[in-house]
């Protein structure tokens, strides 16, 4: 450049129907950008639905997990965080020697806030522990979870958690067929 010559500076503008809007420079329009992708990820999680939940989980049990009772219970009681299907949900109650106490058929009981299942034992229950398995399909989310759990009777022994996972075993390989089967349809 010439000593003496003047610097002259060039502005791009975009026009806009009759609007003439200069361009931002290029520090400035990087910081835009930035603040412009903050604001739309801000933006969508605002708009975007709640996580669900984690699926129907056993909030608590009648008799409770790890129970020792005077007299025997007439009935299992469940709790759960989230609404069940009844028609695709399993509880089975076994004995200490794995064979399977009667019960009457599932019946939904609680509230909206605290859905739950419960089953009638029949028969006698003696003395020892016994160990409930439940299997339930979510109908909020569609998931199939379960468990098992145990309580006793009179002065029994709780069972070892190596007899207790093999009495869940040995239950839900028979129930959860079923449950797996009729989800698997139910969204055919």
């Amino acid at each position: 450049m010439r000593s003496g010559a003047r610097r002259v500076e060039t502005r791009q503008v975009i026009r806009i129907g009759t609007l003439d809007l200069p361009t931002l420079r290029r520090p400035r329009s990087s910081f835009v950008a930035a603040l412009a992708c903050v604001a739309l990820i801000w933006l969508a999680s605002a708009i975007s639905p709640p996580p669900v939940a984690a699926h129907a989980a056993l909030l608590r049990s009648d008799p409770e997990a790890g129970a020792s009772l005077v007299e025997p219970p007439t009935s299992i009681v469940l709790w759960f965080s989230e609404p069940v299907e009844l028609r695709y949900s399993t509880l089975t109650v076994l004995r200490q020697d794995g064979s399977v106490v009667p019960t009457g058929s599932l019946a939904s009981v609680g509230t909206p806030d605290e859905p739950g299942l419960t089953a009638e034992l029949r028969g006698n229950l003696a003395r020892g522990s016994y160990t409930v398995v439940y299997s339930v399909l979510s109908a909020v989310d569609g998931h199939v979870s379960g468990g098992f759990f145990s309580f006793t009777i009179g002065d029994a022994l709780m069972p070892s958690l190596e007899q207790e996972t093999a009495l869940a075993s040995l239950a839900s390989s028979s129930a959860v067929a079923p449950v797996a089967l009729s989800s698997g349809v139910r969204w055919m």
